[in-house]
């Protein structure tokens, strides 16, 4: 979600946080908040990439990670430049070969909105705002460079989610105005095999996909319910879309889900700051066999989940700490022994 929508989410959904009162900042173990019936993650490596981002000329505090390889190899992001007019641009950083600045991806392109990378670190996709055109979709690869996408037509286009070999993109595009004058918003599905697939709201006011399967086949996002809150969902063309929810909290993102759907990955805002204006993500895991656990901040600020293994035994993801300073994470996820196995 784009920051303007972050922040028209925060003003229509403070009477709810108000009528439900302040959550509590939860500094949650491995072992999750929801107590010890549901799925646990097991952390297993964090990196620094504040601490990166700064050796390419970026103000460490402006880090913001977006996408996480299946393996963490490769990560992608956006940072600000420490030199005027500080433009949001990309980085991209691989243990193997370091990190690298990929600007804004080419004169006249604008400041990088979001960025996405595919499970196997080889295809970067986002979008990016022209003057005078809109947003315009990209696909980027080391082989290949920058591929414009375009428009595709339609307003305010985002991209949030990429399949593991980069054919399948997903997101989300202003579909039309409400009778109060709000934008409307579609998801949507997009491959060059298939091209352009208008997901519709799925139901709802607004819907927005964030995260796809390795293979395509299977889209989690949220839509937003008129006059309440977002729930988390996840959609398959044979199943239609299953409605998991709010996740006990004011709104929340399913971002990653496994190959067979069985277990899902997201955030939802758990702490709202009255200094900074904004909420804090808190992250959930969904899994058919266990339920729910919401697993609070993990001991930092606000925390992403970025994606989930196809296998669904590791959750990859990023988190802010106390400082400002931007980490991404992998942690395994353990099933309650009891039910793992039906």
């Amino acid at each position: 979600m784009s920051d303007d929508r972050n922040l028209s989410m925060v003003v229509r959904l403070i009477p709810c946080l108000l009528a439900l009162g302040l959550s509590l900042s939860v500094h949650a173990s491995w072992f999750g908040v929801g107590g010890n019936t549901g799925p646990k993650v097991e952390v297993l490596q964090t990196a620094n990439m504040s601490s990166k981002v700064t050796a390419i000329g970026g103000l460490p505090k402006s880090v913001r990670v977006e996408g996480v390889s299946g393996n963490a190899s490769v990560v992608v992001g956006r940072f600000r430049s420490n030199e005027a007019p500080h433009d949001w641009q990309i980085f991209r950083y691989s243990t193997s070969t370091g990190i690298e600045n990929l600007g804004t991806m080419g004169k006249g392109k604008g400041s990088i909105a979001a960025t996405c990378i595919s499970a196997d670190g080889t295809a970067i996709a986002g979008h990016f705002y022209i003057k005078d055109e809109g947003s315009h979709i990209f696909r980027y690869t080391q082989s290949r460079g920058l591929q414009d996408l375009g428009t595709m037509g339609k307003q305010s286009i985002e991209v949030r989610g990429i399949s593991a070999d980069g054919s399948v993109i997903v997101g989300s595009f202003q579909h039309s105005l409400s009778q109060e004058h709000a934008p409307v918003y579609h998801a949507f599905r997009y491959s060059q095999s298939e091209g352009f697939e208008d997901l519709d709201a799925m139901g709802a006011e607004s819907a927005f996909a964030n995260g796809v399967s390795a293979d395509g086949s299977l889209i989690v996002g949220n839509f937003h319910v008129a006059k309440s809150t977002d729930h988390a969902y996840k959609y398959s063309r044979s199943d239609g879309v299953q409605d998991v929810g709010a996740v006990g909290g004011v709104a929340a993102f399913a971002t990653g889900i496994s190959d067979d759907g069985s277990v899902i990955v997201g955030k939802y805002f758990g702490e709202f700051s009255f200094s900074n204006y904004a909420y804090y993500n808190h992250m959930f895991i969904y899994a058919r066999a266990g339920g729910l656990t919401k697993l609070g901040a993990m001991g930092g600020r606000s925390i992403e989940a970025a994606g989930i293994s196809t296998d669904g035994t590791k959750v990859i993801g990023s988190y802010i700490d106390s400082n400002g300073e931007s980490y991404v994470f992998t942690a395994r996820i353990v099933l309650p022994v009891t039910q793992k196995n039906e």
